[in-house]
């Protein structure tokens, strides 16, 4: 979940699994597949049903429409901290493998918990082929405070997210983020839905202009803040993407899909003397402590 201990959002939790249900049958009503990341802990069975949660992935790996569920760490923790280790990067991940495999997954995305990329190195030693990579906002290099005074600024400005090209890091792909759709708490509970439709879907048009991948996530327990109103603002979006899709103006793919497809396709530019290689044309979306993309 990304915190222990902390009622405050106990609430949402609690409604996770109602939300998880909708989310899933507008997936599937839309015919879009998403990547799930999973926490492995909730790979596995235990009385805390905040904890452990084997149902859920079972519950998403039965959508009609094709879901892929993949791994936010085993425990979520910080992993740019200076404390945490390549030897402890490999035990969160074999442990999620394993932790996996006793339910009949194969896990190949991977989610950075906080989006704190490290360790990319370590990835592909446990059989995965991708990561998310940080939003590439206008403002991300801001100081926290300026930058979070700058990601208001930009929800009610209504500016375009970014989009981008998949690059390979150290034998994996990263997949960068575009998007985050907001929940309705704090500041964000004055934003109204439609402006969260609008930037989403003018991602979605720039990405078809430039040939470039479009990434929205979210996590199951914000929608849980305004279940009702924030799955319409999704539906919303939606709607537009099985518009474009079925125009073929773009695609919609999965975390892996996308990083399976980049990887037969050749090469059309690479930095010399690095692990980097930039790939275009493509666009995808979806979505997804349970993360959806």
């Amino acid at each position: 979940w990304g915190t222990h201990g902390d009622e405050k959002w106990e609430k949402e939790y609690l409604a996770t699994r109602q939300t998880v249900d909708k989310l899933l049958k507008l997936l599937d009503k839309y015919k879009i597949s998403a990547t799930w990341a999973f926490v492995g802990q909730l790979f596995l069975e235990g009385e805390d049903k905040l904890l452990h949660a084997p149902d859920m992935a079972q519950v998403v790996k039965q959508c009609p429409t094709f879901q892929e569920i993949g791994c936010h760490s085993f425990t979520h923790p910080i992993m740019d901290d200076p404390n945490f280790k390549p030897s402890d990067m490999d035990s969160e991940l074999s442990n999620c493998v394993a932790a996996a495999k006793t339910i009949g997954l194969e896990l190949k995305s991977f989610v950075y918990p906080q989006n704190r990329v490290s360790h990319t190195d370590r990835l592909s030693r446990h059989g995965f082929i991708c990561y998310r990579g940080k939003d590439h906002n206008w403002y991300s290099k801001l100081p926290k405070l300026m930058n979070k005074i700058a990601h208001v600024v930009d929800e009610y400005l209504l500016i375009s997210p970014p989009v981008d090209s998949p690059i390979k890091r150290d034998g994996v792909w990263e997949i960068p983020g575009g998007y985050f759709y907001p929940h309705r708490r704090g500041w964000a509970r004055f934003l109204p839905i439609s402006f969260r439709s609008h930037k989403a879907i003018s991602g979605l048009y720039k990405a078809a202009r430039q040939h470039c991948v479009f990434h929205l996530w979210t996590h199951p327990f914000n929608l849980a803040s305004d279940q009702e109103n924030l799955l319409q603002g999704l539906e919303t979006i939606f709607q537009e993407v099985a518009r474009l899709r079925d125009q073929n103006k773009i695609q919609v793919m999965t975390m892996s899909q996308v990083a399976t497809h980049v990887s037969s396709r050749p090469q059309r530019s690479e930095v010399e003397g690095s692990q980097l290689t930039k790939i275009p044309r493509l666009v995808e979306l979806p979505r997804n402590d349970r993360e959806v993309i």
